[in-house]
């Protein structure tokens, strides 16, 4: 799995196999990543150089690469480490001298020869490129636009004829002979809202604008998140603000240090140190008082006079919220949709696992589920006193190896609370704690203990 690859670790030894004759191709490599459809960029055991491998086991591409990318365009991004020569050199050289990158095609031939840079991405005709935290763009044959680097750098759009660099804190345009020219999103709309107003690029900041074209306020705001879920946050100079449905601002200038966006008609606002509580209508809806101020689930968690609490927006204290949102998220199944279903059996509850359509997919019968993940679910096993794998009708998964505690063999640096002296029944204990709290029958989600 792609997770799986991507996983540093020491010694990672893979199998090559063939799956439809089950032969075993090659043993223990280094893999990448797949690509160009069916091949697959690998090393061999002691070896730090990848090469790409063919399905029938032969090498495409001999090993040589330091590190590969993706197949993207036609072309590979590759690196070359230093050369035989270069050992006994010191290592404050050039990075020249240790490691280049260069692109090939899928045969191994060289479309850009290898550059004293790190190249990471390439798009319409355009290469970016970083040495010491700088960044900078090639053209196709390895030229570099402008002579120099620069704070940062950016690709093209897909079809687009111009580059953007980070020059002195503004961001401009670079062509394809190299010229400095102006920013090529000057103009272009980032969000336009039904209501006829439009958040729209002005060099590094945003203007605003209505159905007319014309500027709804003076103020040019800070590149920050647009939406048009009104009254919208709005910065300005460090100030937060916050822009109306007509694009005038609700109090002008923006003058609060910090704010939680508006939800139910109010938003938390940070005031000379101070948090209150803000109404759509530009009004304090309770003055700045508290050290600390957090939106949660309806309410607001708050500090005054190192007391932690929960308040309505009217300041009033109430009880800690219940979270369902974050509880039924717990029995969610992601990405299709579907969730973990229970009913009761003479007073326990059993799990199991609906689609997304609602129509059961496994019967509720088991003390835990997970959800499926390539195809498998996790279930106890009672009479073998272990997790298995199972698959969507229900079959174990023979091949596989069973685990004592599901959860805590999924977790790298911790491990899930004790709830029996049995490493086994303290997992399905601790995996139904974490369903009934989704259920709102529990007060607190079980946790996890950190191993460090």
């Amino acid at each position: 799995m792609i997770g799986e690859l991507l996983f540093e670790r020491d010694d990672p030894r893979y199998l090559l196999v063939d799956l439809l004759s089950g032969k075993i191709l090659k043993d223990e490599l280094a893999i990448k990543e797949f690509d160009f459809g069916t091949f697959v960029w690998a090393a061999q055991p002691g070896d730090k150089r990848y090469g790409l491998l063919a399905p029938d086991g032969t090498w495409k591409i001999e090993p040589r690469f330091e590190t590969v990318g993706k197949l993207r365009g036609r072309r590979a991004i590759v690196c070359y480490g230093r050369s035989a020569g270069h050992k006994d050199q010191s290592i404050q050289r050039h990075r020249a001298d240790t490691t280049q990158c260069g692109v090939i095609d899928r045969d191994g031939q060289t479309i850009l020869a290898p550059q004293p840079f790190r190249i990471h991405g390439y798009r319409n005709g355009f290469y970016r490129v970083t040495e010491d935290q700088k960044a900078g763009l090639l053209d196709e044959a390895g030229r570099l636009l402008g002579g120099r680097l620069f704070d940062d750098a950016r690709l093209p759009d897909y079809s687009g004829e111009v580059a953007k660099i980070l020059v002195d804190g503004q961001w401009i345009g670079l062509n394809r002979a190299g010229d400095l020219v102006p920013n090529p999103e000057d103009g272009t709309t980032l969000v336009a809202c039904p209501s006829g107003i439009k958040f729209m690029h002005s060099g590094n900041r945003i203007q605003v604008v209505g159905a007319d074209e014309k500027p709804t306020v003076s103020y040019l705001f800070d590149d920050t998140r647009m939406t048009c879920e009104f009254p919208v946050s709005v910065r300005y100079n460090g100030r937060w603000g916050f822009l109306k449905q007509d694009g005038k601002l609700l109090v002008d200038p923006p003058s609060f240090q910090s704010q939680f966006g508006f939800s139910g008609g109010y938003a938390g606002v940070k005031i000379d140190g101070k948090w209150g509580i803000l109404d759509s209508s530009g009004v304090l809806a309770l003055a700045p008082q508290f050290d600390e101020m957090q939106p949660d689930s309806g309410a607001y968690a708050v500090s005054k006079d190192a007391r932690k609490f929960w308040i309505d927006a009217s300041g009033r204290e109430v009880a800690e919220p219940r979270r369902l949102e974050d509880r039924q998220s717990k029995l969610r199944c992601e990405p299709d949709g579907g969730q973990r279903v229970s009913r009761n059996s003479n007073g326990t509850l059993l799990w199991g696992i609906a689609d997304a359509a609602g129509n059961i997919v496994v019967e509720p019968k088991y003390r835990a589920i997970t959800c499926f993940r390539d195809g498998l679910a996790w279930v106890p096993f009672d009479e073998r006193r272990e997790w298995c794998a199972i698959d969507r009708n229900e079959r174990k998964r023979e091949n596989g190896a069973c685990v004592k505690n599901w959860a805590d063999s999924n977790v790298a640096d911790a491990r899930t609370e004790t709830m029996s002296d049995d490493p086994y029944e303290s997992g399905v204990l601790w995996m139904r704690a974490e369903l009934e709290y989704g259920l709102d029958l529990r007060e607190k989600p079980p946790r996890f203990v950190s191993q460090f």
